[in-house]
């Protein structure tokens, strides 16, 4: 498969791996002259250039390791396309940008008009033509503050800030040029694909460490996993794996989440739920890169049989330190296995009488 060879190339598995443990926390674009919107981590991380790394990013979008988010546009230029332009205001009268800004004062009976400061001395306020003292009482009748205009050096002309034409200029090229008549360009972000998570972590290496461990103890994997549940349910794990003991298999299952967001309630209640159908001797729960909400916790706690957690969550921003500590709460769980005396399900239905029985106390 095009898709599975081309994660192996070193560049693309050093770029994963880099996203899986937390090395780059996003791919977000930067900006510079020479460049326009470029990849910098990308760059510095795998020592590309600007077009390689850009290269990189859609072939993995296009193989479909990573999804592809537009987060915003930006204008570039009608010319060179560079996104690196400033924009201008000229006089709307001769088109000159050679113009100041201020706050306008108009003296009706002389007819003088000019800016704030000419008029003001200390805290009155007086005609630089006439000589007349402007009263605040004459406000709007003598005299009137319109508001913060523009003056042009070259023509004289006061306009509004409003009335000045969209122009711009290209810093990298000089062009100037409407900005309504400005290119557009698509500023976008990448993350890993969720949809292909598992192929990734099993491709990339970052779950050998897991498998290394569970082949010396001469464990069966897989790695993702399919399980017929209690119920009938077919039910998806990241991965299973038995281990013969007497008098009978070791059995383990999990899932391993990456998400930046925190897993709510209702979703960890899913992964719970799958858990709690199948005949597995311990679960285990990964959730890397956010943690689980105060609903979740919640739950995580609750199910609680005499011999600990019915499921061990493992809570770690980095991947490759979660993969660490699931390996060694493998070990402890399996070292420390006593033999079953009661069943889950009964511990579960003692449980959800008394909160039944709290229930009907409070009424």
């Amino acid at each position: 498969m095009e898709g599975v060879a081309f994660l192996r190339e070193p560049k693309v598995q050093e770029l994963i791996k880099a996203l899986l443990d937390g090395t780059i926390e996003q791919l977000e674009p930067a900006y510079s002259l020479e460049k326009g919107q470029h990849y910098p981590l990308v760059e510095t991380t795998l020592e590309l250039s600007t077009e390689e790394a850009n290269e990189l990013l859609e072939r993995l979008v296009n193989t479909g390791i990573l999804a592809e988010k537009i987060t915003g546009t930006i204008l570039n230029c009608p010319e060179c396309k560079s996104t690196v332009i400033r924009p201008i205001n000229a006089c709307p009268r001769c088109g000159s940008s050679n113009f100041e800004r201020g706050t306008l004062v108009q003296h009706f009976s002389c007819g003088n008009v000019g800016f704030e400061q000419y008029f003001k001395q200390g805290s009155d306020y007086i005609c630089n033509k006439c000589g007349d003292q402007l009263s605040l009482k004459d406000l709007g009748s003598r005299w009137v503050v319109p508001g913060r205009w523009h003056h042009c050096r070259d023509c004289q002309l006061y306009f509004e800030i409003q009335r000045t034409q969209p122009l711009a200029i290209c810093v990298l090229c000089g062009h100037n040029f409407d900005m309504r008549e400005a290119g557009l360009s698509e500023t976008k972000a990448y993350t890993l694909d969720p949809l292909v998570l598992e192929d990734i972590m099993s491709t990339t290496g970052v779950t050998e460490p897991l498998l290394r461990m569970l082949e010396e103890v001469n464990a069966k994997v897989d790695m993702p996993a399919r399980i017929i549940g209690k119920s009938g349910m077919l039910h998806n794990f990241s991965f299973a794996f038995t281990r013969s003991r007497e008098p009978e298999n070791f059995v383990g299952v999990g899932d391993i989440i990456i998400r930046a967001a925190p897993l709510t309630g209702n979703e960890f209640f899913n992964h719970l739920s799958k858990f709690l159908d199948i005949e597995a001797s311990q679960r285990f729960f990964i959730i890397a890169g956010a943690k689980l909400d105060d609903e979740a916790r919640n739950l995580s706690t609750s199910y609680v049989t005499w011999k600990g957690p019915i499921v061990h969550v493992i809570e770690e921003q980095n991947l490759t330190q979660a993969i660490k500590q699931l390996i060694d709460a493998i070990n402890v769980a399996w070292e420390d296995e006593p033999e079953r005396k009661e069943s889950e399900l009964e511990v579960l239905e003692e449980m959800l009488k008394r909160m039944k029985g709290e229930h009907l106390e409070k009424y």
